[in-house]
């Protein structure tokens, strides 16, 4: 194993000798570690570096904060067993020691895609794996402009190269008839880019070829509200021309044992995350059967009909988590969690010190900011949320709740769902995709 582990797909992670460090390390080192990491065995010159990182400074100024920055790296990853440096360094140029035992997962990935002559589906699924999300998720630093551009084009490559190999395995679990690994996919890929038709297309004739008309349509009718909405306009003519055949019941129904195949593939998800459906005259029974010995946190919460405004029951998680956890515990939290949510929640702004907030509202950074959080407080304790009222939680809350489950993360999380309607269409709605106790 490494002594020195550097995790850039997703969010930022640093391991020395198997235990995370990032806290020890300035916005700076972390940084400068990244932008050397990407091509470890490349020499860099001191200057440019400097310059990335310090553009506003003049050049004496930027060299010292680099030297202090060095020195700072050095003095964490000293290794004790053997004098063997981290950098390799004159006046002019810095690299990493090559005897020194560094991983960087981007690196790998980029190694595997450049090196893999053949594009086999252990290889696919490896790559998929290493992918844990974007590069440097949620990492700016203030007065970089340099870097921070750097980033945005090295995001836009691996995910380039993320999204190609998703769709070679889409490809792939189509032509097996392994639908159900394809649709998942899918959705993974609709969650980068929710303004692509063609997956939405994709999804909708995988549907059709399981004979289940219901969802083909619904996903035309989500393709055409994202549409709408993001971009104001219409689908293209060939996905119209599709749901006119499916309106039409122009779409041929398969035979009957290939009906019972598709039962078998299209089964219910089983989801890591315990998921309960009650009325409120039944909750303290479901809570006892959850929760005999009384050692889980619990967390209510409750939505109101007030028309769909978004994230708000989100938005209400998040203010349980902090009116309910102590302070000094969610000050040690990765801020970058405040930093995504504080899109949402102002209540989150008191933890964030001087980082730089994000442009973007974008869901996944929204989404996956709050699953960070939920999985990091559960580590130790376990959690159960309550929702009271689900037949009139928002939309956005909705995914949300759908988005974890599909994500398959928490082991030590429960979600119990309170209802007047068990008919109700947002309960349905979950019903339709996981198994849900009672």
């Amino acid at each position: 194993m490494a002594k020195l582990e550097i995790y850039l797909l997703g969010r930022v992670e640093v391991l020395w000798e198997g235990q995370s460090i990032i806290d020890q390390l300035s916005h700076k080192s972390i940084g400068i570690l990244s932008y050397m990491a990407i091509k470890k065995d490349k020499s860099f010159s001191r200057n440019k570096i400097a310059n990335i990182f310090w553009d506003s400074s003049d050049s004496n100024s930027s060299r010292y904060n680099l030297r202090y920055n060095i020195w700072s790296l050095r003095k964490i990853f000293k290794n004790n067993d053997e004098e063997v440096d981290l950098f390799i360094a004159d006046k002019e140029s810095i690299r990493f020691n090559d005897e020194f035992n560094i991983y960087v997962d981007a690196e790998n990935f980029h190694h595997k895609i450049k090196n893999s002559k053949e594009n086999t589906i252990k290889d696919l699924e490896y790559l998929k794996g290493l992918y844990k999300g974007e590069f440097l998720e949620g990492f700016y630093i203030k007065d970089s402009s340099e870097f921070n551009d750097w980033v945005f084009y090295e995001r836009e490559k691996f995910q380039r190269n993320y999204i190609k190999i998703l769709s070679k395995l889409v490809d792939h679990y189509k032509s097996i008839e392994e639908y159900q690994k394809a649709i998942d996919i899918l959705e993974n890929m609709i969650n980068i880019n929710p303004l692509k038709e063609e997956l939405y297309l994709q999804l909708i004739k995988i549907y059709i070829k399981l004979g289940d008309r219901d969802l083909a349509l619904h996903h035309y009718k989500r393709c055409c509200t994202v549409l709408r909405e993001e971009l104001n306009i219409g689908p293209m003519e060939e996905t119209k021309k599709i749901f006119n055949q499916i309106q039409k019941g122009e779409i041929p129904q398969e035979k009957k044992e290939k009906e019972i195949k598709i039962e078998i593939k299209v089964k219910k998800k089983k989801t890591n995350l315990n998921l309960h459906y009650t009325d409120e005259n039944t909750l303290e029974q479901v809570l006892e059967r959850i929760n005999p010995d009384r050692d889980k946190k619990i967390i209510y919460t409750y939505t109101y009909p007030l028309g769909n405004i978004e994230y708000y029951w989100i938005s209400e998680v998040v203010d349980r988590i902090i009116e309910d956890y102590p302070r000094n515990i969610l000050k040690r939290l990765p801020k970058y969690y405040w930093q995504d949510l504080s899109l949402i929640n102002s209540a989150t702004e008191k933890y964030l010190e001087d980082i730089l907030s994000s442009q973007e509202m974008m869901d996944n950074k929204i989404f996956k900011a709050l699953e960070d959080l939920l999985s990091e407080i559960s580590k130790d304790e376990p959690l159960v949320i309550i929702l009271d009222y689900v037949d009139a939680i928002d939309k956005k809350s909705l995914e949300f709740i759908k988005y974890i489950l599909y994500r398959e993360r928490f082991k030590n999380m429960t979600l119990v769902l309170i209802g007047k309607d068990d008919e109700h269409e947002n309960i349905e709605e979950i019903k339709k995709y996981f198994k849900v106790e009672g």
